[in-house]
């Protein structure tokens, strides 16, 4: 049933992918949606990572992410924001079920995609810049300027 779904969403998945605009537009609305929804807690880190890994796959930075992969998520992505699919979003309880379906249907399809994302993604985000403090003093948790240029 899901795959049948994303199927019918492929073809507006495959425009916006090609579409930075449009791709960053979608993942605003994605994120505003898992941010908002305590139904999609669960899920929400790991369809998260599911959105940035197709944003960075789009912007080129990744590159083990093939098309119809890519494809599934946008079209995922689609159906989440759609408040008009199976069960409307308005239905107070079970509006947002076929969203969460959805979701866990891709995230459990690209399970092997998300862990190769994840360890691909895991230096970046430990690179910190190291800030330059020459001539600063550390003192009781302060920064203070020590600099004879003063002189």
């Amino acid at each position: 049933m899901w795959e049948s779904i994303l199927n019918s969403k492929s073809h507006r998945a495959q425009r916006i992918i090609s579409d930075p605009k449009r791709m960053e537009r979608l993942a605003k609305d994605s994120f505003s949606l898992l941010r908002g929804k305590k139904n999609f807690s669960e899920v929400q880190s790991e369809a998260v990572l599911l959105i940035n890994m197709v944003k960075d796959t789009v912007q080129g930075r990744y590159k083990g992410l093939g098309k119809k992969n890519a494809l599934m998520i946008v079209a995922g992505l689609l159906y989440l924001v759609n408040p008009m699919d199976i069960i409307p979003d308005f239905i107070f309880g079970i509006g947002f079920g076929d969203d969460l379906g959805v979701l866990v249907y891709v995230i459990s399809r690209l399970s092997e995609e998300i862990a190769r994302y994840r360890q691909w993604k895991k230096p970046q985000e430990e690179q910190v810049e190291t800030p330059d403090l020459e001539g600063y003093t550390v003192i009781e948790d302060c920064l203070l300027y020590t600099s004879d240029a003063a002189d």
